[in-house]
């Protein structure tokens, strides 16, 4: 996860950006535990055909209304695919 939530680049438009191998630790056990209470959080992407991480999609509340929010992040081979 650290080449998905460690990227500047991926990080950029993520409030407090690129994360340290720490927070990224952190950050995953708080979508497991999100998991366990509300029943969805964040996931892996994979991509099938090389079996290699390109990002990640879920959903979270957005802290200001309550509302649940779709997110996701993409590593660059996944946004240059889908511009192809």
């Amino acid at each position: 996860m650290f080449a998905l939530y460690g990227d500047p680049e991926v990080m950029r438009y993520i409030p407090g950006g690129a994360l340290s191998a720490e927070a990224i630790r952190a950050t995953l056990d708080q979508h497991a535990q999100a998991h366990q209470e509300r029943g969805f959080s964040s996931w892996a992407l994979i991509e099938r055909a090389r079996g290699r991480l390109i990002g990640d999609v879920g959903f979270g509340i957005f802290t200001p209304t309550g509302d649940i929010e779709l997110g996701y992040t993409l590593r660059e081979i996944a946004r240059t695919r889908l511009r192809q």
